[in-house]
């Protein structure tokens, strides 16, 4: 069965390639979404001019996509809310030594 918990943590193999750390500890998930199969996934981006964008986003749909279970998958790349380090997880603080 699909979960929350075991997306969050196959997403904990997308990493932003600037800073090598995973999207979930650099606070980058807003909303995930399940129903049946499919996936519903918002995230934001570090930097709204991301060159990366396609690359994470890619990365983000490819971890939840090889999930036993999931069909389809659709992320979306939300303007608001702004990234800041308050959104790091404790590991992720750790991390950059923060």
């Amino acid at each position: 069965m699909v979960t929350k918990e075991r997306i969050i943590e196959a997403l904990k193999c997308c990493k932003d390639p600037e800073v090598q750390l995973n999207i979930v500890d650099l606070g980058l998930i807003e909303k995930l979404k399940i129903e049946d199969d499919q996936v519903f996934l918002e995230m934001i981006l570090a930097s709204p001019t991301c060159p990366l964008q396609a690359y994470i986003v890619g990365e983000a749909h490819s971890c939840i996509m090889e999930m036993e279970g999931v069909s389809n998958v659709q992320v979306e790349v939300l303007p608001e809310p702004k990234w800041t380090p308050s959104r790091l997880s404790p590991e992720g603080r750790e991390a950059l030594g923060i």
